[in-house]
């Protein structure tokens, strides 16, 4: 529970945005035939729009406070394979204003979105975690065609993630300090393809 304090506590210290929603329903939908296999589309709520695409995305992360989004973009060698040393490039994309990039602060880094130094590397591809929330293992690794993926375990079963939502209660914790709801990830089942989901309260 501490460590998702942490990943979105810190919404009371840094302008991150004041509008909180409780209601923000979200459903997977069948990937149409016109999406390759680890591209899902999902029914979002409007004003949480779906960020672009891009070729080396893995994953991102929205919040009920504000459209503003951290994306996840792997870093590739030209062997095609993940930079051992920085495998994830970690950003905002501030949806909520123009849609321009930014990078994160040191404490966001360090303390909340950025991914921690992988614990393992090899062929398999490489084992790591959101920096504040370690209990739940990413492993990264680039798939037949190419494409690189972040796996995770989504409702026991192995998953390719698509993208995490954080439902905030503002000023709910000690202190003032806004305190997490619950947590929903998104994700393609491996074995099925079908997309797949899990709600949780840290």
């Amino acid at each position: 529970m501490y460590y998702w304090v942490l990943l979105l506590g810190w919404a009371g210290l840094i302008p991150f945005g004041i509008r909180t929603s409780e209601n923000h329903p979200i459903k997977a939908l069948e990937p149409p035939g016109s999406y390759y296999p680890s591209e899902l589309k999902w029914e979002v709520e409007e004003g949480w729009p779906v960020p672009p695409a891009g070729p080396n995305r893995l994953f991102y992360i929205q919040r009920s406070s504000n459209a503003n989004t951290i994306m996840y973009d792997a870093q590739l060698r030209k062997n095609g394979q993940f930079d051992p040393q920085e495998p994830v490039s970690v950003y905002w994309l501030r949806l909520a204003e123009q849609g321009q990039r930014q990078e994160l602060s040191w404490i966001q880094r360090t303390l909340a979105y950025g991914i921690a130094d992988p614990e393992k590397k090899g062929a398999s591809g490489l084992v790591t975690n959101v920096v504040s929330y370690r209990k739940r293992k990413l492993r990264l690794l680039v798939d037949q065609g190419g494409k690189p993926m972040a796996q995770i375990q989504i409702n026991g079963r192995v998953a390719q993630l698509h993208h995490v939502f954080v439902q905030i209660r503002e000023g709910a914790g000690p202190m003032g300090i806004s305190k997490i709801a619950h947590v929903d990830i998104f994700g393609q089942d491996t074995q099925t393809g079908k997309p797949i989901y899990e709600r949780f309260i840290p």
